[in-house]
């Protein structure tokens, strides 16, 4: 599934599911709580914040470079789970506690599927707020407390392999005129080197080259790395 159909569908089941937990609070204001009221509260609660903190995997997993648009999907996604983080959760366990007592508490690890998009999406001052926000109410924040990681997009990938390939270029120019009768173990490190850059370089270009044989199956970087290997080797022996 492609990212915007994913986050679309995760936003339309989360409205779905914000009415549902809405319309039970609003029952709760107008007639007050009883068992059978914060029971169903309790589930529409769990039903709504479970989904939210499994979004982040499921985003996570879509193996799908970023454009603006799919980037301003994910801050409109993160904007709606620090809404949540700001009155819903809050309000909800606020709750819970006064029917249950104190002691009532999500566990340490709850959240922190959203809490992660946030930490991804939003800037630092946003995220150090959110989580004071959380420990002034009691809740965890293990979520919080993931670094932010680099997503590189497909712009970031062929950037890299043309500054590879260029390195590569550089190094054999450098190399080759400077290797006096190397020794059958230097060749092959250098043999191997090479390869490597070259397959890297030619990572990006996923399905373009492919090598089969009897014994090797090989595409894209691994097919370059083979054959550049080969031919080195080839080389060696002809000469």
């Amino acid at each position: 599934m492609k990212l915007e159909d994913l986050v679309q569908n995760q936003n339309e089941k989360i409205d779905l599911l914000y009415n549902e937990y809405d319309f039970i609070m609003e029952d709760i204001k107008s007639s007050g709580l009883d068992d059978v009221k914060i029971d169903n509260l309790h589930s529409a609660g769990l039903n709504l914040f479970n989904f939210m903190d499994g979004c982040y995997a499921a985003l996570d997993a879509a193996e799908e470079s970023l454009t603006s648009e799919k980037i301003s999907q994910l801050n409109d996604l993160a904007g709606l789970f620090s809404d949540a983080l700001e009155e819903t959760i809050p309000n909800h366990y606020s709750i819970m506690r006064e029917y249950y007592g104190d002691d009532y508490k999500p566990s340490k690890h709850a959240l922190a599927g959203l809490q992660q998009l946030i930490v991804q999406v939003k800037n630092k001052e946003e995220v150090k707020a959110l989580k004071e926000k959380c420990i002034e109410n009691n809740l965890p924040v293990k979520g919080f407390e993931t670094k932010r990681r680099l997503k590189m997009t497909k712009t970031h990938e062929r950037l890299l392999s043309i500054v590879l390939a260029i390195l590569s270029v550089i190094f054999l120019a450098v190399l080759i005129p400077n290797i006096q009768e190397p020794t059958p173990l230097k060749y092959n490190f250098y043999c191997v080197l090479i390869s490597i850059l070259a397959g890297y370089a030619a990572a990006v270009f996923t399905g373009t080259l492919g090598l089969k044989t009897n014994k090797i199956k090989a595409k894209s970087g691994y097919a370059v790395c083979i054959i550049i290997f080969f031919i080195l080797q080839g080389i060696r022996i002809f000469n």
